[in-house]
């Protein structure tokens, strides 16, 4: 009696324990309140391998005939994904308690917090897979004009899940010029081959770009996106070229060169901004007044993207 009455207490803490687990699973799979819905094209489609697996690998090629003004795409996975460019590992998505808020709460994608300048770079960190997670429910952006190159180009994802119904969905263009026709890169609408192994030939593995691919089946195709996802970014920030030159000014007795710029911001106020910049050298961007952010010395390359939504006011802002 006196041996049940001493575990009694620890029984409680861990149904204690139990319960309020639940709980917050069950907050946390609550649909993403500050986030706005994806409105996925009629022409991107959920794909799957073609034989049932926990994993499977996919590649796209296309070919430009120069460098790309822009390239973007979108893409949501059941359950995890790892992306690569033309062999190299780009973005990454891996579930952490596999919570479906990610983006709309304090733990967003790790490449996808635009408020911290991010330039589309992986901070990966130790993660859990639950195969019961809604990650798909969260849209990730990758601005994909500096990976790309003349030539043959190659789209490659690993996706895995903690069952054997793992399928991805992906939306995106390249813009070889300003004037030509965009590449696609739409899951449904172009070839994506696909296997259930990962595969190396010739010391080239799956995801490099002079890997065969020729012998692996086209993807399974299982419908359009009729679920809801939800991301903070918009296609509008990555369908376009960056417009506008790099500029310069005269230089001060201490090397420093000052650049100014005003807009005029509508009375009735604005529901997000964003600023997308590239420079060279080290520079500060400050507006209003405020220091946004340092940024070491650069070549002009590496693209970043701010929401600066907090700092803007109406009337002009600089």
């Amino acid at each position: 009696m006196e041996r049940s009455q001493r575990w009694l207490p620890l029984g409680l803490i861990l149904a204690l324990g139990l319960l309020l687990g639940s709980l917050m699973f069950s907050i946390w799979e609550k649909i993403p309140t500050s986030v706005e819905r994806v409105d996925w094209s009629k022409q991107a489609q959920w794909i799957a391998p073609q034989i049932p697996n926990y994993r499977f690998y996919t590649r796209n090629t296309f070919n430009l005939p120069d460098s790309a003004t822009a390239g973007w795409l979108r893409i949501s996975a059941d359950n995890q994904f790892i992306l690569y460019v033309n062999g190299r590992q780009v973005a990454r998505e891996n579930s952490v308690l596999s919570s479906s808020l990610g983006l709309g709460a304090t733990r967003p994608l790790p490449f996808q917090n635009v408020n911290e300048s991010i330039s589309y770079t992986l901070r990966a960190t130790p993660s859990f897979t639950l195969a019961s997670s809604n990650d798909w429910k969260l849209t990730a952006y990758v601005d994909l004009t500096r990976y790309l190159r003349p030539g043959k180009n190659v789209i490659a994802l690993e996706i895995q899940k903690g069952k054997t119904n793992p399928r991805v969905v992906v939306e995106g263009a390249v813009y070889p010029t300003d004037d030509a026709i965009p590449i696609s890169l739409s899951t449904g609408e172009t070839t994506w081959r696909v296997s259930n192994l990962s595969e190396t030939r010739q010391s080239l593995q799956w995801f490099d770009r002079d890997f065969s691919d020729e012998n692996w089946p086209e993807a399974k195709v299982l419908g359009s996106v009729r679920e809801a996802t939800y991301s903070r970014l918009s296609k509008n920030l990555f369908d376009r070229t960056l417009q506008g030159n790099l500029i310069a000014g005269n230089q001060s007795s201490q090397g420093q060169v000052w650049l100014r710029g005003g807009w005029q911001i509508p009375t009735d106020g604005i529901s997000r901004a964003y600023i997308r910049f590239a420079g060279q050298g080290a520079y500060s961007l400050l507006l209003n007044g405020n220091l946004i952010n340092n940024y070491r010395t650069e070549n002009g390359n590496q693209l970043h993207l701010l929401e600066v939504t907090k700092f803007i006011r109406s009337g002009k802002i600089h």
